[in-house]
């Protein structure tokens, strides 16, 4: 069965699939944009980018992007697959590749667009300009996800379509996610970032000092994946507290490390 977000923080959203309960499914032509198609493309990248010419580049963007949000020990092993997951999407639609320039996104549509279907290069072209950001759960209905860019001020709200089941989304909710858009729909990629509901108070106060400071929006989001690091190994109690003194001190939280770099909107360089 397809399930909601993991209620302990992070998750990698499974692929569509028949087991969705149907009432918590946008029908087919909600959006134009084709979620397993936008999730086998990143998992073609991911593949793509990983191995032979590339295989060093990537081991070198997982040891960025970890020392950024915090390296993972044994004892975060419930982690590991939604954290590695949202690394390798940052890797193949963030990341510039350092013999190219350019992430791996746009290197293959560089290389391949003229053997690509017209249908793949519409969402790789999408991939290459995604969202990451925090967001607020303003709206949930059976299908579909309204939510706010809190790093964007007057940003408008967002509809993302999310055909997998919108079970474990609550209104008030915080998280760190990627958001493909278009003027046709938007969607979820694979992996969100929950943040707990006790710390949601925080962060907000939080919101007006990092825009008034030199942190960009990329070096934020990396600060709360430490601290939601910080919070997961110390039981998931005093999240309050934990994101206070996280957020009240520059590069709190489990490790520090550089920023990163959105594809969309928001800048940094994360390796």
């Amino acid at each position: 069965m397809s399930e909601g977000p993991s209620r302990s923080g992070a998750s990698a959203r499974p692929d569509d699939g028949p087991g969705a309960p149907a009432g918590d499914r946008a029908p087919a032509t909600s959006a134009a944009i084709d979620p397993g198609l936008i999730h086998r493309l990143i998992d073609r990248l991911a593949v793509q980018f990983s191995d032979g010419h590339y295989a060093e580049e990537a081991t070198a963007a997982r040891a960025a992007y970890f020392a950024a949000t915090g390296e993972l020990g044994e004892e975060d092993g419930e982690l590991f697959e939604p954290r590695m997951a949202a690394c390798l999407e940052w890797y193949v639609l963030e990341r510039p590749l350092t013999d190219r320039g350019v992430p791996p996104v746009r290197a293959l549509l560089a290389d391949e667009k003229a053997s690509l279907a017209p249908h793949e290069v519409v969402a790789l072209e999408r991939l290459a300009t995604t969202r990451r950001s925090l967001f607020s759960i303003d709206k949930v209905e059976a299908g579909s996800v309204t939510v706010s860019d809190l790093l964007v001020e007057d940003a408008a709200a967002i509809t993302a379509f999310e055909r997998r089941g919108t079970l474990g989304f609550t209104v008030g909710d915080l998280c760190e996610a990627r958001i493909c858009d278009s003027s046709d729909g938007a969607i979820f990629t694979k992996t969100l970032l929950f943040h707990p509901i006790d710390a949601a108070a925080e962060i907000h106060r939080s919101l007006p000092v990092m825009r008034a400071t030199t942190e960009g929006a990329s070096e934020f989001l990396a600060r709360l994946a430490r601290i939601n690091l910080r919070w997961h190994r110390q039981g998931h109690v005093a999240a309050d507290r934990i994101y206070r003194e996280g957020l009240s001190r520059p590069g709190g939280g489990a490790s520090g490390g550089p920023s990163g770099r959105q594809s969309g909107g928001h800048s940094g360089d994360l390796g």
